[in-house]
């Protein structure tokens, strides 16, 4: 049964400003389905308490040919099934090396 996921007002805002590209839709609604399926898969950054994990994209060509990948900060309640988006971020393809 997948986990239910939950937006951190930070998250929230955050997607709020890269939702309107739609190739980046399409890169994030992967992720979240992802994230919600299998949360134990991703790394665990390490000295975070709780932990808090990073899910990142494929790169992907946007419209205007910019090639970018999200990046996705989040945590995850075992005991309840909840994930918790913590944060969002667009990078660039110099940014994601």
């Amino acid at each position: 049964m997948p986990f239910t996921l939950v937006d951190d007002p930070d998250y929230a805002r955050q997607a709020e400003q890269i939702a309107d590209i739609q190739r980046l839709d399409d890169a994030l609604n992967g992720l979240m389905w992802a994230i919600a399926n299998n949360p134990e898969v991703y790394d665990v950054i390490i000295d975070t308490d709780p932990p808090i994990r990073i899910a990142k994209s494929n790169r992907i060509m946007t419209l205007d040919g910019d090639i970018s990948r999200l990046r996705i900060w989040f945590s995850v309640d075992y005991e309840n099934q909840i994930v918790t988006l913590l944060k969002i971020r667009r990078e660039s393809e110099e940014e994601s090396e």
